[in-house]
């Protein structure tokens, strides 16, 4: 799916990387009423995908400030 933005970014103690993402799961057909998701993604020292996992569901008009 397409990112929508990287929301937060951070290096674990063990040179892991834990990434959430917005990622646009439908896109609406008029407007900004996207559904997105945020996901945590941990990335491993040698950049292979550890782990994910779906924190959010939510429409674009609804998101937090």
């Amino acid at each position: 799916q397409p990112i929508d933005s990287v929301a937060q970014c951070a290096k674990g103690d063990d040179d892991s990387w834990l990434i959430a993402v917005d990622v646009i799961e439908s896109m609406a057909r008029m407007g900004d009423n996207d559904l997105l998701a945020t996901y945590d993604v941990q990335i491993g020292p040698d950049q292979t995908l550890l782990g994910y996992n779906r924190r959010r569901r939510y429409h674009r008009e609804d998101q937090e400030s």
